[in-house]
């Protein structure tokens, strides 16, 4: 069975996060208010996660990734490469799928 190391979340991850979550929140209790007035409150919510977990995962997040640059992207390094210090490039020579996994897969 081949295992992958678990990596935990960093604090950029969370503020990127933050930064698509508050936002969007407020928007949608705002704006679906006036179209689930009468509705059951378990439904209301239902449809509020629906639509922010949607628009997060297609949307914002990507949105966010591209506008900060991957600034709050771990930076995966091969099991003996050294890390790298803060503001050094990453190699680019070497091929995206490489860089990733420190394999080359298909």
């Amino acid at each position: 069975m081949n295992r992958r190391r678990f990596r935990r979340g960093s604090w950029r991850q969370a503020v990127v996060t933050l930064a698509g979550v508050l936002p969007m929140s407020v928007a949608l209790n705002i704006g679906l208010d006036p179209l689930t007035i009468g509705w059951p409150r378990l439904a209301t919510v239902v449809a509020n996660a629906t639509v922010l977990v949607a628009s997060l995962t297609w949307v914002l997040l990507p949105a966010l990734h591209w506008a900060t640059g991957g600034w709050a992207a771990p930076y995966a390094r091969s099991p003996g490469e050294p890390r790298r210090r803060h503001g050094e490039p990453c190699d680019e020579r070497r091929p995206r799928a490489v860089r990733r996994s420190g394999r080359l897969e298909p």
